[in-house]
């Protein structure tokens, strides 16, 4: 066995928490117990090694012996490449399988590297505020003791000269946004005080910031009951273009390696990254082609539109939220979803399509599904501190015929193959508005503690 295939078993069995003897090589890396997440960090993990390893490589084998022959031929197709006379107009692109490969190994950032076109999505999100001030800016609050704050916001600070989120802006230049990073970005911090309970709860529901926010802010308010304050909560506010939900974990964990004592380590800068995201989207773009023209009738005849009653008075509630809570543990999803040989989020998607394929009357459904493009094979995707979101048409065609495993499995695939070519997606279908969205969250709490007593 080759070194690098030796590598590629101790990611794997470390992405899942076990020991590379536990690894079962004839099953899936999803019956192993992996899940999109841990396939994003072991194909991270691996491209560090400088293994052209990707999540759709992991996720679409049959077996992690499978993945292991994939990888043979990803590796053997660079030395190939390496070795053939230049060619100005040789494609840098391979495929394993029914997989594009697409390695785009680390380079160099240069202290120029400072602009970069927004994504669609960012642009999405800025036309979103434009529409409506205020909307799109995220909110997260975190609840402290008084005498802790200034250790909070000296954390805070260290983060803001370190990492490039806090120095990033998007600009509006000539009908085109722009994401670049700032020379001496402002470190936006405010402090209030209130005496009631009451007012202390008024002051958190009313906390606005600009509505022209495109960076970071934040605010603390202290409840201050008789001779001593009581608590505080400190409010962070920034811009859903910036930031989404993976980002804040990654800088809500840094933020508490920082109170326990730790030293602030930067991420990669997403505009120096978005510059190979274009690459990648060039080098992807004739098989994307083909991927989204053999879809393109089943999309134009799906349905998706909800037949039911319109509300007949109008509507100016801009939010709306309802939570359900489901009587089926996580453990009983992940455990069904291994003997079909699938992930979690399959079952997700499976179950709305056949919702909605009773209201739409109709086998051919169509649904929105957010992804958060860290499946891309570029080092440093995984730990960059921005959104690479991105939203697509997801069809899935009912097979009354089918078992439920064949089924399972037949979504699965396609879920695959969006996340391999999620990047070139025709003009028409981007930020379209779908009549119903998927966004999946499997929200991991943020590690460690923050070093501070409790309230």
């Amino acid at each position: 066995m080759h070194e690098y295939q030796n590598t590629l078993i101790q990611e794997i069995a470390l992405g899942l928490n076990i020991i590379p003897q536990q690894l079962d090589l004839s099953i899936s890396f999803a019956c192993n117990g992996g899940d999109s997440l841990s396939a994003i960090s072991v194909a991270s993990s691996c491209r560090a090694k400088q293994l052209p390893l990707t999540v759709a490589m992991l996720m679409g084998s049959d077996s992690v012996d499978c993945v292991i022959r994939e990888l043979d031929k990803a590796v053997e197709g660079i030395l190939l490449c390496s070795r053939a006379p230049s060619n100005p107009h040789h494609e840098p692109t391979g495929f394993t399988g029914s997989h594009q490969l697409v390695w785009a190994p680390a380079t160099t950032t240069h202290d120029n590297d400072r602009v970069s076109p927004a994504t669609d999505m960012q642009i999405s999100l800025m036309h979103g505020s434009m529409a409506q001030p205020g909307r799109n800016i995220i909110r997260y609050c975190e609840t402290y003791r008084t005498g802790d704050i200034p250790q909070v916001k000296r954390a805070w600070l260290a983060l803001a000269t370190t990492e490039p989120i806090f120095r990033t802006v998007l600009e509006g230049h000539e009908h085109a946004y722009l994401v670049a990073e700032a020379e001496h970005p402002p470190f936006m911090w405010e402090e209030k005080t209130v005496y009631q309970r009451d007012s202390f709860e008024y002051a958190l529901s009313r906390h606005s910031p600009d509505t022209k926010l495109t960076g970071n802010a934040f605010q603390v308010v202290h409840l201050r009951m008789g001779d001593r304050a009581t608590e505080s909560k400190v409010i962070w506010s920034t811009h859903h273009a910036l930031m989404d939900g993976y980002s804040s974990v990654l800088l809500l964990n840094k933020h508490r390696a920082i109170l326990s004592g730790g030293a602030p380590s930067p991420s990669r800068s997403f505009v120096s990254l978005l510059g190979k995201v274009a690459a990648f989207r060039q080098g992807q773009k004739l098989a994307s082609y083909r991927f989204w023209e053999k879809q393109e009738r089943a999309l134009h005849a799906a349905k998706g539109e909800l037949l039911l009653p319109r509300l007949m008075s109008p509507v100016t509630s801009l939010y709306a939220r309802e939570d359900i809570v489901l009587d089926i543990t996580g453990a009983e999803l992940l455990n069904r979803a291994r003997a079909a040989r699938v992930t979690v989020a399959t079952l997700f998607y499976t179950a709305w399509a056949l919702v909605l394929s009773r209201y739409v009357d109709s086998d051919c459904v169509l649904f929105g599904v957010v992804l958060s493009g860290r499946t891309i094979p570029i080092v440093g995707a995984q730990e960059v501190v921005e959104p690479l979101i991105n939203s697509v048409p997801f069809l899935i065609t009912l097979q009354p015929s089918a078992n439920s495993v064949d089924f399972l499995q037949s979504v699965f695939k396609q879920s695959i193959d969006l996340e391999t070519f999620q990047w070139e997606v025709p003009d028409r279908y981007k930020m379209r508005r779908f009549p119903s969205m998927i966004d999946i969250h499997f929200e991991a709490p943020t590690s460690g503690t923050t070093g501070l007593p409790g309230l």
